[in-house]
């Protein structure tokens, strides 16, 4: 045989075959075949291991950028600080800080490694990394939180000293103080990302603005409050007064208010009475006459003098002929007597001094001042159709007049029957508010003896559009009350089948033994108890009790078979009795809860058939409309609420108005953010001339802007609709705060939606009529007016407007900073490069820090690199 393979398996082959083994020669083939091709695939497969192990080896060696290395571990570090294992973030965090020192997240990670320490109690360690924060980052806003979340510990524990050296460290720092602090450790809900991203938006160039979200009149200081708790004696109050000094002088005119009038308080806090009241009256001078930003600080004036009065009481008169005497404390009640009367004159109407007044007149009544309470609550129940403290008010009044009578003064319960009278015009569909104002007359008729007029008002609750339990308990209490409207009680109890306990009826032993079964949790024989009483005693109180019993029972333990059984048989057998509607809660709660739609559909409409005037009738009507949605039946929904509510609507009445719009809109589909504008506008044309209007116009300019803004849906925002909303809100005559508040807001909707040409046509024409002048960047967005003059290539034809806007900005340096930011944003767009840049560093000269100055001098750089 040959020596190789191939060769003796090629003659023991055709040795076989020439003895005719032919099956064994094709066996004995195939095997070489698959051998051959296993060998190579074991070739092939050591090949491929050896080039990926290579790889791998390259890989390993190869080094991944610092950059790279950094974010991996501080992913590592800051997925175990979300997670609360404060253990495990705490080192991992301060690893990654020792290991990348140059890390641009090292700021944000020394301020949550800070937070771990504080949470593990390691306070020591906690200020010692505060320390390396403000140390190492003192230009950038890391130094801030840190600071003020030193001071807030500070404030806690009372450590004051320790506080003024730490808030003089940071005045020092910053230029001046702050206007506001935010002791934030905890980014667990903020990567690094965003901790960049908000150096970007906080001083943003194009930041949206109108004058229709200005709050001028804050109900509290803000952050300067804190200030106050701490200067609440003559030796603090002086000491914050010289660190604060200069930063007043400072910042001047473009303090905020709350700030101002900290000021005031602390100067009286330092026995300065004096030098307090002319501060007042120069901050006041600040703004010009009947410029209702003025209003804020009148209010905390006023508050705070009525406050005093209380503790001092009114300032005796000198007797007749002796002149006053000087160094009397000040009369603190005509103070405030005198501030609200102004802000009564000069405000008429302004929503501001609407929230503000309930305190007022909750004070005038607990200082027994009632003709001026009577008087006050009247203007303000016509001045304010839609305030929200309507119903307060009135039953303030009721609550006077009643007592003055048991006290045998009469005359103020004429004056509030003809209000309520009035009042009930306001509602006439709304059965639990007519309910309300019935029984309300009905008490004040019995204060004055006029039995007949109570009780042919009570019978007006005899209305099968005003029924519900809380009517028929309201009777009961009336009739407990008062002899004379016991017939009102006989005749609903007639109507509605209401049987009267009898306290001798075998149902009561019955209802006595299911009590008891029901309270021992022994469900054998309830039912058998429950069906005897059904059958036997079916015209008994004690009966229906026990049918509520058996419901509520089922309910509570989840067993919707037994409790649709007794609940089937109380409505179908007592179907208006007041227990009835209390099963029909349980089912619809029950049927809510499981969410089986179509039960509650059926529950909830039989309920509101049933019990119109029930407190949950609005409830029952969402659960309905619900039901709707839930089978994305939209049209359907839509009709039922105009069915239900569209004469209500009619009446002016805002719960009918808002559903059946809100329906409307869901029908129009909810991204179709004009659709839902446009109905709230047709809506709003139907009741011009009346408060309704203003309702419907906020609706439009929420759809039409504020819904996809906040969305940030920008490219859904309908400025043209959302233009005529804003006009309309200017021509309304209704609400005078709102007039004022969108004087410009029109112009600057236009602006954000880049129509120069038109922003510049009505800007000029606005500025001929408008004379305001002082902080008028709070209400004209001068940085989109900018934008959209430039972009359309105006600058020329803006000159007279940007001279006029120029010479109304230099009042206040808020103002110039807004208008060299509108230069730079125009002269950008206009394509003056070196001009724009020139405007962009003016206006970060605003700022003090290199952080805040940062977005405006990157906005200047890419300029001057346009023009290179």
């Amino acid at each position: 045989m040959s020596g190789k393979p191939e060769a003796w398996l090629g003659e023991v082959i055709m040795n076989m075959l020439k003895r005719r083994y032919v099956l064994t020669v094709l066996v004995l083939g195939m095997a070489l075949l698959l051998g051959e091709s296993l060998a190579r695939a074991a070739v092939a497969s050591k090949a491929a291991k050896a080039k990926a192990a290579k790889a791998a080896k390259e890989d390993k060696s190869r080094k991944l950028d610092l950059w790279e290395r950094a974010a991996a571990v501080y992913k590592t570090a800051s997925d175990v600080y979300r997670l609360g294992d404060w253990k495990k973030a705490s080192p991992a965090l301060a690893g990654f800080i020792k290991q990348y020192p140059t890390s641009e997240t090292i700021p944000l990670a020394m301020l949550q490694l800070a937070d771990c320490q504080f949470r593990m109690g390691d306070a020591v360690g906690g200020d010692k990394t505060l320390d390396e924060c403000i140390k190492k980052f003192p230009a950038a806003k890391t130094a801030f939180y840190a600071y003020s979340y030193r001071l807030h510990r500070q404030m806690g524990k009372k450590k004051y000293d320790d506080f003024f050296k730490t808030y003089q460290s940071l005045i020092k720092l910053m230029g001046q103080a702050p206007m506001s602090l935010h002791p934030r450790l905890d980014w667990r809900n903020s990567g690094d990302y965003y901790w960049r991203f908000g150096n970007v938006t906080v001083h943003w160039p194009y930041k949206r603005r109108l004058g229709y979200s200005l709050n001028f009149a804050p109900t509290n200081y803000g952050w300067a409050g804190h200030l106050l708790k701490i200067g609440n004696n003559p030796k603090r109050a002086a000491k914050l007064l010289r660190i604060l000094g200069p930063t007043l002088k400072k910042v001047g005119k473009d303090l905020p208010i709350g700030w101002k009038y900290v000021h005031i308080m602390l100067l009286r806090n330092a026995d300065k009475g004096r030098t307090a009241d002319v501060q007042y009256k120069k901050y006041l001078a600040q703004w010009p006459k009947g410029d209702p930003r003025r209003m804020g600080l009148m209010l905390f004036e006023a508050q705070w003098a009525q406050a005093q009065s209380t503790s001092s009481g009114p300032r005796p008169k000198p007797a007749k002929g002796q002149p006053r005497d000087k160094n009397a404390p000040p009369d603190y009640r005509k103070r405030a007597d005198d501030i609200y009367a102004a802000l009564i004159k000069a405000y008429p109407a302004w929503d501001t001094l609407g929230a503000r007044l309930p305190s007022r007149i909750n004070y005038l009544l607990r200082q027994r001042r009632y003709d001026e309470f009577a008087t006050l609550a009247q203007w303000y129940l016509d001045k304010y159709p839609a305030g929200s403290w309507r119903n307060t008010c009135v039953n303030l009044w009721i609550k006077l007049a009643r007592t003055k009578a048991a006290m045998g003064d009469a005359s103020q319960i004429p004056a509030v029957i003809k209000m309520l009278e009035e009042e009930a015009k306001t509602y006439p569909l709304n059965p639990q508010a007519m309910r309300s104002n019935i029984v309300r007359r009905v008490d004040l008729y019995m204060a004055i003896k006029q039995a007949d007029k109570a009780l042919a008002t009570a019978k007006l609750l005899t209305d099968p559009k005003l029924w519900s339990a809380e009517t028929f308990g309201q009777i009961k209490t009336l009739a407990g009350r008062y002899s004379a409207m016991r017939p009102v009680e006989d005749e609903v109890r007639q109507r509605y089948d209401i049987f009267p306990t009898n306290s001798s009826s075998k149902a009561l032993g019955l209802l006595n033994k299911l009590r008891y079964r029901i309270s021992q949790d022994k469900v054998r024989f309830m039912d058998e108890i429950a069906s005897e009483m059904f059958e036997k005693h079916y015209k008994d109180a004690h009966t229906v009790e026990a049918m509520k019993m058996m419901v509520e029972y089922y309910f509570k333990k989840a067993l919707p078979e037994q409790r649709n059984k007794w609940a089937s048989l109380m409505v179908k057998g007592y179907k208006y009795h007041p227990l009835t509607q209390r099963a029909l809660q349980f089912q619809i709660d029950a049927e809510n809860g499981a969410k089986n739609f179509p039960a509650l559909a059926r529950v909830a409409v039989k309920a509101m058939d049933r019990f119109p005037a029930a407190n949950a009738w609005n409830r029952w009507f969402n659960h309905r409309i619900r039901c709707f949605h839930s089978i994305k039946d939209y049209k359907g929904a839509a009709a039922f609420a105009k069915q239900r509510l569209g004469e209500r609507a009619a009446t002016g009445e805002n719960f009918a108005i808002r559903r059946i719009g809100d329906t409307a809109a869901r029908l129009r589909g909810s991204g179709s953010f004009k659709d839902q504008g446009d109905y709230w506008m047709a809506q709003a044309s139907k009741w011009t001339g009346k408060y309704q209007e203003i309702y419907c116009l906020r609706r439009a300019l929420g759809a039409y802007y504020f819904s996809p803004c906040s969305r940030w849906w920008w490219n859904q925002v309908n400025f043209p609709g959302a233009v005529k909303a804003a006009r309309a809100m200017r021509k309304q005559r209704l609400s005078p705060e709102l007039r004022w508040k969108t004087q410009f807001d029109d112009i600057n909707l236009m602006a954000q939606g880049s129509h120069g040409k038109v922003t510049l046509k009505y800007l000029l024409k606005r500025l001929k009529t408008n004379s305001l002048s002082f902080h008028i960047s709070e209400l004209l967005d001068l940085a989109n007016v900018g934008m959209a003059i430039g972009k359309d290539k105006l600058a020329v034809n803006a000159t007279r407007a940007i001279t006029q806007l120029r010479d109304r900005c230099k009042k206040t340096k808020i103002d110039n900073h807004e208008f060299a930011i509108l230069m730079g944003n125009m002269l950008r767009n206009e394509g003056k490069a070196i001009k724009a840049a020139g405007a962009f560093v003016r206006a970060a000269k605003y700022y003090h820090r290199p952080i805040d100055r940062w977005v405006l001098q990157i906005n200047a750089i890419n300029c001057l690199a346009r023009e290179g």
